[in-house]
């Protein structure tokens, strides 16, 4: 791995500790509707796609570097409401199809429970992506309001997402 991808790769890390290290911590579990603890750092650990994990006990966030580098954040929140988004960046604004799809289906792989994994993973290989703009894989379910994969490009950097939600 080169140096400068190492230390681009630790100042996004500082930089999200430090933004949750200001972050308003989470309701009383008592007042919660759904598990403040169903999202721990044990999610991941067994994960083979993920390398380094820190985990982000007060706000539920676990930043992680996979085996090939790529940085993922994924930030949890339960209680009210409940849901994941979980964010991987790409350095890099031009891919082929067939590598967002790969680098989709490894964020599912990390992101998604076993039991919803087979149909992000079937709309993700339906999808069209283009090769060069922003797009969205709405998918389909009765359980959350809102359950979307998406890719945007920035200047240098691609970035993909998984969001679901459940109120």
């Amino acid at each position: 791995m080169k140096v400068g991808k190492i230390l681009r790769i630790l100042a996004a890390i500082s930089i999200i500790v430090w933004l949750n290290a200001c972050s308003i911590s989470q309701q009383k579990d008592s007042d919660c509707v759904f598990d403040p603890g169903y999202f721990t750092i044990a999610r991941y650990e067994a994960n083979s796609l993920t390398e380094y994990i820190h985990w982000i006990d007060q706000s539920m966030e676990a930043v992680i570097i996979t085996p090939s580098s790529e940085l993922v954040r994924i930030k949890h929140w339960a209680c009210n409401h409940i849901g994941l988004e979980a964010t991987m960046y790409l350095e890099g604004t031009y891919f082929s199809e067939t590598q967002l799809k790969q680098k989709l289906n490894m964020l599912a792989r990390i992101c998604i429970e076993h039991n919803e994994i087979e149909v992000v993973l079937k709309e993700i290989s339906r999808a069209n992506i283009p090769t060069r703009s922003d797009y969205d894989i709405i998918i389909p379910t009765n359980i959350y309001s809102e359950f979307y994969a998406a890719i945007e490009r920035s200047i240098s950097v691609t970035i993909l997402k998984i969001k679901y939600y459940r109120d």
